[in-house]
């Protein structure tokens, strides 16, 4: 697969998922508003002096709250998937999402969320488009970053080169320049050279 397409299938599932959360939230919410409604106009509308007695099991309406729970949750854990997808520039970083992406998984499953389920396993096609061999790890903490030897002296120059390249192999030539420059252009506003900007990043990076 090209380059940028695992990127393209990843957003693309997350944009569906976020999709299919908020249809199963407006769904939730029209259900509740109806049975308020139908129990509104049966008190209403009753012969004068009739008693009207509608009895509904509890497990229904804490089940329905705990599917707009789920569907809540659905959206925000795809938002905010979708908004790192930026920060996937190394397998250990993809792992990282690939195993939120699992969990989101489950999530879908439990709130019945077909449409939700369907993106997130599209989104899943695309990472491990991207990253094969990926693994679920039950921790989501924040991976070791890459290590290059204290001993190894690089400049700035081969510093950018290394940057770009991997930046490349990630998100395409376009996309990667692109991200790479408005990286060092954030850190360059906050008072560093821009030599200072790509050691920053390359330290942030590397090791």
């Amino acid at each position: 697969m090209p380059e940028r397409d695992w990127l393209v299938y990843f957003k693309i599932g997350l944009i569906i998922a976020i999709a299919g959360s908020l249809l199963g939230i407006v769904v939730v919410i029209y259900w509740l508003g109806s049975v308020v409604w139908v129990l509104g106009v049966a008190h209403r509308y009753a012969p004068e002096h009739a008693r009207i007695e509608i009895t509904i099991p509890m497990i229904i309406p804490a089940y329905v709250i705990c599917l707009l729970l789920l569907d809540i949750i659905v959206l925000i854990f795809s938002v905010s998937l979708y908004g790192g997808w930026s920060q996937i520039k190394t397998k250990e970083h993809a792992e990282r999402i690939y195993s939120q992406l699992i969990i989101l998984i489950i999530i879908t499953v439990l709130a019945m969320n077909i449409i939700a389920l369907i993106g997130a396993v599209i989104a899943i096609y695309g990472i491990l488009s991207g990253f094969p061999g990926l693994k679920f790890r039950l921790s989501i903490s924040r991976p070791p970053k890459e290590i290059t030897p204290k001993a190894t002296i690089i400049s700035p120059g081969e510093a950018y080169e290394r940057l770009f390249a991997t930046y490349q192999r990630i998100y395409g030539i376009g996309l990667a320049n692109k991200l790479l420059k408005n990286e060092i252009e954030k850190l360059m506003k906050k008072g560093l050279t821009k030599e200072e900007a790509i050691m920053t990043l390359y330290k942030k990076m590397f090791h």
